[in-house]
Formats: structure tokens, C-alpha cells, sequence
């Protein structure tokens, strides 16, 4: 965890309120930590997050609950961030709280996951157009080659390969060119 952010949906954001004890120490942390749900009364970890209890105490803060947010896709069980809530009132939050939330937390870890999905698929979608764009360009190219200089499907390729090398260009690119240095010629 390099950076944490965090965002807040309440009159005045919790990181302004908090200040930042909130980045180091605290349910939030201790529930990403561990990657289990967090439920606290402030007043009762004052030794475990002396920073974050007084300035959550300060803040008219008595309780928190914090369960973290897990996403299974490319690494599995990694952890996106965490929700938390707050009350003023340290007996707030109990087991049926706790059980909400991570339902809450299911659903979202669905969401960013068919989202993150969603996106993979639509940047392999693009590959694949440029490459079967570009395919046709490929094949002309090579039949060119092969016509002018009397040549196999593969030594066409072979000569193409030692273009782009010699040129620091793409393949896609010494195709692109000896095609329009041939419709120049016309």
C-alpha cells in the first residue's frame, strides 16, 4: 500500500476531519491488513491507534466499521480499497451491519471486475482491428514483392523484415510505404 486515497460521500470529507492519522493507523488500515471486516468503537482502540482515536474522538466519531474490497481478475485477491462507516454512536455496528456491508462489498467487487473485463476485451478488440487492418496492406505488400522481384512468400517476408530493421520502422510500416510508393508510380 504506497499510496492510499480516500473518498468520503458526507458533508465535510472524513480525510479533512481526521486529518492525516487516517493514512497510517485505524480500521481502515487494519481491515486492508488483514482483509477482514473491521468493527470498532473508537474510545475501545485508543492504545492500538492513539492518533486515530483522538482525532476521530474530535470529530464526534464513536464507532467505525470497515470492510475491505477485494476483486478477484488478473491477481487474484487483490485489494482495491476498503468502505467504511461511521457513526457518532459507539454501539452503532453489529454483526448484521457487518454482514450488509460485506454483501455491499461483493457487489462492487463484481462490478470493477466485469469493468476491468469489459475494458481487457475492448483494447483487444482495437489490437485486432489494426492487425486485420494492416493484414490486407501485409498481403498486398507481399504480393508485390513476390511479382517484382521473383521471389517466395517467405523471402518476400524475410526482405520485409530486413527493411524494417535497417529502417527502425515497423513491419505494418514498410508495408504501408512500398504500398504507396507504388500508387505514387502510377
Amino acid at each position: 500500500m504506497d499510496e492510499l486515497r480516500s473518498a468520503a460521500a458526507a458533508e465535510e470529507p472524513l480525510e479533512t476531519v481526521l486529518g492525516s492519522s487516517m493514512r497510517r493507523i485505524g480500521a481502515c488500515l487494519d481491515a486492508a491488513r488483514t482483509r477482514e471486516a473491521v468493527r470498532a468503537v473508537v474510545g475501545d482502540h485508543a492504545a492500538q491507534w492513539p492518533e486515530f482515536a483522538a482525532a476521530a474522538a474530535g470529530a464526534g466519531i464513536g464507532a467505525c466499521l470497515s470492510v475491505p474490497l477485494v476483486v478477484d481478475g488478473t491477481v487474484p485477491g487483490e485489494l482495491v480499497g476498503s468502505f467504511n462507516v461511521y457513526s457518532d454512536r459507539g454501539e452503532a455496528f453489529d454483526p448484521f451491519d457487518e454482514k450488509l456491508m460485506r454483501l455491499l462489498t461483493t457487489a462492487a467487487a463484481a462490478a470493477i471486475s466485469k469493468a476491468r473485463r469489459w475494458q481487457a476485451a475492448g483494447e483487444t478488440i482495437a489490437q485486432l482491428e489494426v492487425v486485420l487492418g494492416s493484414r490486407a496492406e501485409f498481403d498486398q505488400a507481399k504480393g508485390v514483392l513476390m511479382a517484382e522481384h521473383r521471389v517466395t512468400a517467405e523471402e518476400a517476408f524475410q526482405h520485409r523484415v530486413q527493411v524494417s530493421q535497417r529502417t527502425n520502422t515497423t513491419l505494418s510500416e514498410v508495408a504501408r510505404n512500398l504500398m504507396a510508393s507504388i500508387t505514387q508510380d502510377r
